[in-house]
């Protein structure tokens, strides 16, 4: 038997990041605290006084489409209290853009570098919505990234061990992981990026012969509990052995190539030694 289960709307995961990842998003922080301080004493009051009554607390990841509600609330929020200080729209788009940008996690300064400097040249809404799609973007590649680690963590806690480096991939905007274990049973799952739309994920197993496909599934979604991951309503069904997701006929089909590949070398070996060698003619010496 095998089954596929659906999970809609992933929420979120751990904030649990690797060192590189970490130090990379210290140095955007730090980006964004030194253009902080080139602001005029009255936007640095407006920035902190943002700071201050937002209050983030995080202890996980949410996608790039779970935060925007927030994000705009934020920016709202540093708007009203720049203009309660005084400042210009350009310093309040200002102030308003360094504050939802703490919102957001970018483990590369560099992406949103340009975003920023043409911000600043430029504190136009327009300039504002362009560098928070920046952040937006940025972030949800880190959260995808760390959907992935826990997918593979949580695949390796139920038995699936064997993960080549090709069945990671990303198609089509969905990121498709393949794993499998001493059985031969398969565990495919895709994720999907759009940072427009809910994070959503499919995970199907293949090549159960019995109905322990049920039990890999719950196990599974145990070990992405334990990973971090949040996700809303499951649907699951029985597939009767008919693969549905195109990552996992295109894992099952690379497994099968080599050993074809391998059959057909053997048969063309054998064809080979069964042909009669031709007779070589003796070359007639004269006397």
């Amino acid at each position: 038997m095998s089954a596929i289960e659906r999970n809609p709307v992933v929420q979120g995961t751990s904030m649990s990041l690797s060192a590189q990842s970490q130090k990379a998003m210290q140095a955007t922080g730090a980006l964004i605290a030194m253009t902080a301080k080139g602001l005029s004493a009255a936007a640095q009051m407006a920035f902190k006084a943002v700071q201050s009554s937002i209050g983030l607390v995080s202890t996980a990841i949410q996608s790039a489409k779970e935060l925007r509600t927030s994000a705009q609330t934020m920016q709202q929020q540093a708007i009203a209290i720049s203009h309660d200080q005084g400042l210009s729209i350009a310093e309040a788009n200002t102030v308003a853009a360094l504050a939802i940008a703490s919102n957001y996690m970018v483990n590369d300064p560099r992406v949103i570098t340009q975003s920023l400097q043409t911000l600043q040249n430029n504190p136009s809404a327009q300039n504002l919505q362009a560098f928070q799609t920046t952040l937006e973007n940025a972030h949800q590649q880190v959260f995808v990234e760390r959907l992935s680690l826990a997918v593979q963590n949580a695949a390796l806690k139920v038995g699936f061990t064997q993960i080549p480096s090709a069945a990671t991939s990303m198609v089509n905007g969905k990121v498709r992981l393949a794993a499998s274990d001493d059985t031969g049973r398969v565990l495919v799952t895709e994720i999907s990026s759009d940072r427009d739309h809910d994070i959503s994920m499919v995970t199907e197993i293949i090549g159960s012969s019995d109905h322990t496909c049920n039990q890999i599934l719950d196990a599974f979604h145990v070990a992405l509990e334990a990973e971090g991951v949040k996700m809303g309503d499951r649907d699951r069904k029985f597939t009767g052995g008919i693969i549905e997701l195109e990552a996992a006929r295109q894992f099952v089909s690379q497994k099968v190539k080599p050993k074809a590949k391998a059959a057909s070398s053997e048969q063309t070996e054998r064809k080979a030694a069964a042909k009669p060698r031709p007779v070589q003619k003796q070359s007639q010496i004269r006397h």
